[in-house]
């Protein structure tokens, strides 16, 4: 965050994200009249009505939303059955089998949350557009909704292809939205990028959207236009990679792990490009990833208030792909045999034995309670984790970028340029450096080791899924998972089934 622009705009929501929306409270007792009346009518106003279409970004990344299904689908994580725990009613294993229905909870969890944020998006953006007045920030805000609005219709297109473009804010039950093709949602999502990109501000503030946020995610729409569209757009994607990286806004970080600390809006500053803010002091809701992956025992261990959930945990060939001796991203796998780091005694399982946490994990419908790497890749306190952490999802980061570039490069046949991009992430994972060689590469072949740096240096951040159908590997086999047999049902989940009950203008995707 930038002091120029907080002195500025004075206190608005920039203010509240720099506490992590510790003025949703002035929200409370200011704003709640002003959301409720649609009565707005000076600059601190508008910046207060930002909050919930912000805050909307968090509800992609609890247990059984966003998060839970781009990687379950995918090959990096797994969610094996623990005795009576994580059977879930099979959801698991119907989503690690691509067995899916249109009736799972996880698709109407993300659609709806998507869908909210476009509507409270849509109702700030009304009331801007009608108001007479004027404010210094009134493009700049004006700009962030549409970006907000446009950031849900990607993960909703990624996830369910063509639907509804929505950009009023009144609902007619008698004449309830047809679906768009995905090919118009891809269309409108890019002129709503490109239009507000000149109007937001090129300082990097933490939080909101600034113009290299707009610039990254418009070119993760063109990194996926051939999948979204059948037209590829390398160059365009190719293009507004460069403009991140020339904009001087962001840096890899020292430590990769940086990235992930519990005050990763300073210690990443330099890397993250949008972040779903977290502060469960205010929200209610923090981040929970080790609650999700530890064991029930490892409590006293990694010294928590609460017992760990045991669910998530690797799949053995995604752990087995890493470089466990010099690759520095490995320390957010916990494997083998657990101790205290106090005492040096076994953690012990009572009634099991020691912990000991195997890559393979056997039986997923009835796995030892020790089965599967975990993975802490969101880094804990250093004493009295809470259930949740403070910790700041990473939605959007500069590692991303580069990677992004290099594959668009090796896409137009400038291979060696793309090494040289992958090589400049490479270096700050192993020690020692360990830089690709160009000359050991053609396309296709630099293209397979694209794919297995992006899972080694984005694990579990959300975007496994998309990348695997976006390098044709989605409907492969692997680990409890055989070959789809409809290979293009898969590469677009059902419209979930309770939409289509309340609009039955929702025409379900085909094979469901």
């Amino acid at each position: 965050m930038k002091p120029s622009y907080t002195l500025r705009i004075g206190i608005t929501l920039l203010v509240c994200f720099c506490v992590f929306f510790s003025c949703i409270e002035l929200k409370n007792q200011v704003g709640n009249k002003i959301l409720k009346d649609d009565n707005f009518q000076t600059e601190e106003q508008f910046n207060i009505a930002l909050i919930p279409v912000y805050a909307r970004l968090i509800n992609l990344i609890p247990h059984n939303s966003w998060f839970s299904i781009m990687e379950s689908t995918g090959d990096e994580l797994l969610v094996p059955q623990k005795g009576a725990d994580w059977y879930d009613g099979g959801i698991w294993h119907r989503m690690r089998l691509h067995e899916w229905t249109p009736d799972e909870s996880s698709f109407d969890i993300t659609w709806t949350a998507c869908f909210e944020g476009i509507a409270k998006a849509n109702r700030t953006l009304r009331e801007i557009t009608t108001f007479s007045g004027s404010f210094d920030s009134k493009a700049a805000v004006t700009a962030e909704l549409r970006c907000l609005r446009a950031w849900y219709y990607f993960i909703l297109t990624d996830l369910f292809g063509g639907l509804p473009i929505i950009e009023g804010i009144e609902f007619d039950p008698q004449n309830p939205p047809a679906r768009n093709t995905r090919l118009e949602v891809f269309q409108f999502i890019e002129s709503e990028l490109i239009a507000a990109i000149p109007d937001l501000p090129v300082d990097y503030d933490y939080g909101r959207f600034s113009k290299g946020a707009a610039q990254t995610l418009l070119a993760k729409l063109y990194l996926n236009a051939a999948v979204y569209t059948g037209t590829p757009k390398w160059q365009e994607c190719a293009n507004l990679c460069q403009e991140v990286i020339n904009s001087g806004q962001y840096n890899l970080t020292t430590n990769y792990f940086d990235v992930f600390q519990p005050d990763n809006h300073t210690t990443g500053l330099d890397e993250i490009i949008l972040p779903a803010i977290i502060d469960p002091k205010v929200l209610g809701q923090g981040m929970d990833f080790h609650m999700r992956t530890l064991h029930y025992s490892q409590i006293e261990q990694f010294n928590l208030t609460s017992q760990p959930w045991n669910g998530y945990c690797t799949q053995a060939d995604f752990y087995n792909s890493f470089d466990h001796q010099n690759d520095t991203r490995d320390a957010a796998f916990i494997a083998g045999p657990q101790f205290n780091p106090t005492t040096g005694q076994p953690i012990v399982d009572p009634g099991f034995g020691q912990i000991n946490l195997t890559p393979e994990v056997g039986d997923i419908y009835n796995a030892d309670r020790d089965a599967g790497v975990r993975v802490l890749k969101y880094q804990l306190l250093s004493s009295g984790q809470e259930p949740v952490g403070d910790n700041d999802f990473v939605l959007l980061r500069f590692a991303d970028v580069l990677l992004m570039h290099a594959e668009a490069l090796n896409e137009l046949n400038q291979l060696g340029e793309a090494v040289t991009i992958v090589n400049i992430v490479r270096a700050r994972a192993y020690e020692p450096d360990q830089p690709l060689n160009p000359a050991n590469f053609n396309q296709a072949t630099l293209r397979q080791q694209l794919l297995k740096e992006r899972g080694q240096e984005l694990f579990w951040e959300g975007w496994r899924r998309q990348d695997l159908i976006r390098f044709g590997k989605f409907c492969d086999e692997w680990e409890y998972k055989p070959i789809d047999d409809d290979c293009s049902k898969r590469k677009l989940f059902p419209i979930p089934q309770r939409q289509i009950d309340a609009n039955p203008n929702l025409e379900q995707n085909p094979g469901y």
